[in-house]
């Protein structure tokens, strides 16, 4: 090799922390816009209150608490509260509504009928109740 020459070694280490960087970028930037977001919040309740339905035995009576999730559905405008828990029993879904016009749905797996879903408001905390029969 002449003087001044080089292999190229310098060269392809900063195109490969170009490349790392860039990928990086586009990572994080992904996590944070979705961290915290409402979405992710009707995702979470959906997915909790079909897990709950799931493990419940016949007669048995669920209260949740739900204040946060009607606390986000307040911030973003929504003034009934019965309307935010939704279930369908014929496809046998847990649906939940935090923001105007959309609706999160999930399923649950055990064929059971879920009665009396309502929303009390009265006390201090928002509890959604619902009883779970065979």
């Amino acid at each position: 090799m002449k003087r001044g020459e080089g292999n190229g070694m310098i060269e392809n280490t900063v195109i490969y922390w170009i490349i790392l960087l860039l990928f990086a970028g586009i990572l994080a930037t992904f996590v944070t816009r979705h961290q915290g977001t409402v979405d992710r919040w009707e995702e979470y309740y959906a997915f909790s209150l079909a897990q709950t339905i799931n493990r419940a035995h016949a007669g048995d009576v669920i209260r949740v608490d739900v204040s946060s999730a009607v606390s986000l559905g307040a911030r973003n405008k929504l003034t009934d509260v019965q309307s935010m828990f939704l279930i369908n029993q014929e496809k046998r879904e847990v649906g939940i509504r935090l923001r105007p016009g959309m609706v999160y749905w999930y399923p649950y797996v055990r064929a059971v009928t879920v009665s009396n879903w309502k929303v009390d408001i009265s006390g201090s905390a928002s509890v959604l109740m619902f009883e779970v029969q065979a």
